[in-house]
């Protein structure tokens, strides 16, 4: 997926650091169904397009999903237990050093080493540093012009530091003479950091000329806490945050309108089946005969479905980065001058995206990187969601990087999705899922008649009532699927509206 950093030059390497996810739809509606004390069944589960439906990461920015921000593994916090006197008295005295703790109130992860007692990153991790302490310093120059003093600081080493590094100080003197102490109580020592695995941190001091004496009271805590909100590179990434924010029921949604699906759940045997009309009109040859379940009390007809109008429009959402607008949505017509003019039949929770020539072939391009500078590379440009469908491609010296470590594939296949292109076999413009997916609609439509009869069903009707399974009226010569049971009672008469096939 080019998100705005995949080179126009095949021959150039594919930086991973600015790819994103997908996940496949199929495996988020199972997880959906499966939450739900469900069993998915029917004639969508086989559809090759379905199966292939990726949800391509398209959001803002790419975060930790909840539960990995509560677990938080990485944090943690050290305390030290008694006062600790420092000093540096005369040239011989340790002029610096690292500050000791002794007891972890929290590290999962076992990051502290208590023998060297350095914080080791034991990951990529984006982290605030924080060490709490109160001090009292003295100083035991005699003038003031020569005053020692004691500085708190952070100190770091590992990958991406050839020695340890200081970050950031705090200084403590005094300012009352020789041997007079000043307290500074309720210190704080800051700061925001990103680690590499295995990087190592410290606190430690250091004075800046002989003659300081510094007491740091026990109970200073030094403590690290891990910023799970952004993903970084190499961490795991939770599924819930590659898909847009909208509602499962939304999701859920939006691929039935996209399929032209009709659900219907099974409480005893813990199923949802999902149909389409087509299946219904291949259910035919086994439709049930209720002509002489029907009372004769007349009937009500009516040659429209609620909801339609003249041009019922199948849009996906605007995406103003993606043009031209409109273009991959669909009409159903239907020929009644008595409907409304036009209405919105649905609108996706996606938008549609374009491609460009690579490797020869092409690529979706999702562009979230700000083209008028070649050196940015932050995700800046606010997208809608995106749906793709999977495809596999044998690619040669195609050569992956992380800026550091290159990986060169050969004859190998690897995933480049698309929304629709020039040979695709799974378009997803609305014009050619109507097609597909909506024919039998479009026909019921075209010549629409619903009848409103009166029915006495007994309770072996309703237990075994397959709204899939249309039904034969004698009195019509007609076929119907079911559109609707209204508040059915044992042994008494109830309206069913029928939709005529």
């Amino acid at each position: 997926m080019d998100y705005g950093k995949i080179d126009n030059d095949t021959t150039a390497p594919v930086d991973v650091r600015y790819l994103r996810p997908g996940f496949f739809l199929k495996t988020a509606i199972d997880i959906i169904v499966t939450n739900a004390g469900f069993k998915a069944k029917g004639s969508l589960l086989n559809d090759p397009l379905y199966q292939n439906l990726i949800v391509q990461f398209a959001n803002d920015s790419l975060d930790h999903g909840a539960d990995a921000q509560t677990k938080d593994l990485y944090s943690m916090s050290v305390q030290t237990t008694a006062t600790q006197t420092i000093s540096y008295l005369t040239k011989n005295a340790p002029f610096d050093g690292t500050l000791p703790f002794q007891v972890s109130i929290k590290d999962p992860s076992h990051a502290f080493d208590f023998g060297s007692n350095t914080f080791i990153a034991p990951t990529d991790m984006s982290a605030t540093i924080e060490f709490d302490y109160s001090i009292q310093f003295t100083s035991a120059q005699k003038k003031d012009i020569d005053k020692s003093n004691v500085e708190i600081f952070f100190q770091v080493a590992g990958p991406g530091y050839s020695s340890f590094s200081r970050l950031i100080n705090n200084v403590h003197d005094t300012d009352k003479g020789v041997n007079q102490f000043k307290s500074y109580p309720n210190q704080r020592l800051t700061l925001d950091l990103d680690f590499k695995k295995g990087q190592r941190l410290i606190v430690g001091y250091i004075f800046s000329k002989v003659g300081g004496t510094a007491i740091i009271a026990k109970g200073a805590i030094f403590k690290v806490t891990n910023k799970q909100k952004g993903v970084l590179y190499k961490q795991q990434i939770q599924c819930e945050h590659i898909f847009p924010d909208i509602s499962q029921k939304d999701l859920l949604k939006d691929t039935l309108q996209r399929f032209g699906i009709i659900c219907q759940t099974d409480n005893a045997a813990r199923t949802v089946t999902f149909a389409s009309f087509k299946d219904i009109v291949n259910n035919i040859p086994k439709a049930n005969d209720w002509t002489n379940k029907c009372i004769d009390q007349g009937k009500t007809i009516s040659f429209q479905l609620g909801g339609y109008a003249q041009a019922n429009n199948l849009k996906y959402k605007t995406d103003d980065n993606v043009l031209p607008t409109g273009f991959a949505d669909s009409i159903i017509k239907v020929t009644d001058a008595t409907l409304p003019a036009t209405a919105d039949l649905f609108e996706s929770q996606f938008a549609p995206t374009l491609n460009r020539p690579w490797i020869n072939g092409t690529i979706a391009v999702i562009n979230k990187i700000n083209q008028g500078d070649a050196n940015n590379i932050d995700f800046s440009i606010t997208t809608q969601p995106r749906i793709l469908t999977d495809q596999k491609m044998q690619v040669t010296n195609l050569t992956f990087t992380d800026g550091t470590n290159n990986r060169v594939l050969n004859n190998d296949v690897v995933s480049i999705p698309y929304f629709d292109k020039p040979g695709g076999a799974q378009s997803l413009l609305f014009d050619n899922l109507r097609k597909k997916y909506y024919p039998e609609l479009e026909q019921i439509l075209k010549e629409t008649k619903k009848v409103i009869r009166i029915f006495l069903l007994t309770p072996r009707d309703i237990a075994e009532l397959d709204l899939l399974i249309p039904v034969y009226l004698h009195q019509d010569s007609a076929y119907y699927y079911i559109n609707k049971i209204d508040a059915w009672q044992k042994g008494k008469p109830t309206k069913v509206e029928l939709v005529r096939l």
